[in-house]
């Protein structure tokens, strides 16, 4: 359970899985694509990738939980990675929630050709799996397309206001592809170069989703 600094400036748990496992599919009939969310189009999206143990179960629900406190308007949904989505008994626990679970394709083996890839690929205890692979996998919110936004949400954030209002922000402005944290958590002079995604508002876009993969599969 290596810890790594990823590339868009958040400290993050990284669960690997061997790129020699064949990867596992989503069911027929459970594409996320045709989520709908609310009656605008919108709804608040987090996600289990990789391991799917109790304790990232707990994780979730717990962040679902605290959000619905704030009695949001829009809907939640979770992506799950296949090996996640086949619990059956977690669905059922976050339907009876109130939250969708929507299966979604694990990335793997993503490639980077920067400078951290390289010297993560020189250390002594590398495990041979791309660190951005949840990267990659998370981007499948681009690919809801059945959504005219989504607010995703990493596990580990505390809601403790209602962010109705950004939803909103988004789907009345046809211009906005995207609201996002640009500091991602880091210093101001590298505000230009960072991104968190751990609070993300985006308007799902196949084309676009369609590039990022062909990027992360080169």
């Amino acid at each position: 359970r290596p810890v790594r600094h990823d590339n868009l400036g958040q400290r993050s748990l990284w669960y690997m899985l061997p790129p020699s496992l064949p990867p596992a599919e989503c069911p027929p009939g459970s594409a996320a694509s045709e989520y709908c969310g609310s009656a605008e189009g919108g709804a608040y999206v987090f996600s289990i990738f990789g391991l799917c143990g109790p304790r990232h179960q707990a994780q979730l629900l717990t962040a679902a939980r605290l959000l619905q406190q704030t009695q949001p308007a829009f809907p939640l949904a979770a992506m799950l990675s296949p090996t996640c989505h086949r619990n059956a008994t977690f669905r059922a626990i976050l339907v009876g929630e109130s939250v969708t679970p929507l299966c979604v394709q694990r990335f793997a083996n993503v490639r980077c050709r920067g400078d951290k890839q390289l010297r993560d690929e020189g250390r002594s205890d590398y495990l041979g799996y791309s660190t951005f692979d949840e990267h990659w996998t998370k981007l499948n919110v681009l690919n809801l397309t059945g959504l005219r936004g989504a607010l995703y949400l990493d596990s580990d954030v505390v809601v403790r206001r209602n962010l109705d209002h950004v939803l909103r922000s988004l789907l009345s402005s046809p211009h906005l592809s995207e609201i996002r944290t640009p500091q991602g958590c880091l210093q101001a002079e590298l505000a230009h170069r960072f991104f968190n995604t751990g609070v993300w508002a985006v308007r799902p876009d196949a084309t676009v989703f369609g590039a990022l993969v062909r990027l992360g599969a080169l």
